[in-house]
């Protein structure tokens, strides 16, 4: 499957906010176990909580904001993802949700 494709049965996530995160959890990040991962856009940290939950072996938070949350298990860094990215390690996962989740 080409990274950029999905499952075809995927259902569309519908319903509020701990809906929305168990359904990520339940379709989505799975991939992320024994994985080096890049979480853009963590703020709040549920979505990393979520991430953690499948033992990645080394997760990244991203978040321009000073007043993310930070959580063991997770190396966090503050800066913008345009400028921090062109000189970032590799990743084997990178996860955005929390970023998609804002955009309508």
């Amino acid at each position: 499957m080409h990274p950029f494709e999905h499952r075809p049965e995927t259902p569309i996530i519908y319903g509020n906010y701990a809906n929305w995160l168990k359904s990520i959890h339940d379709m989505y990040l799975d991939v992320v176990s024994d994985r080096t991962v890049l979480e853009i856009a963590s703020n709040n940290g549920d979505i990393v909580r979520e991430i953690l939950k499948h033992s990645p072996k080394q997760l990244t938070m991203l978040d321009p904001d000073p007043d993310s949350q930070r959580l063991s298990g997770a190396d966090f860094v503050q800066d913008d993802v345009f400028r921090w990215l062109p000189n970032a390690p590799a990743y084997d996962v990178v996860v955005c949700f929390g970023l998609f989740y804002h955009l309508h």
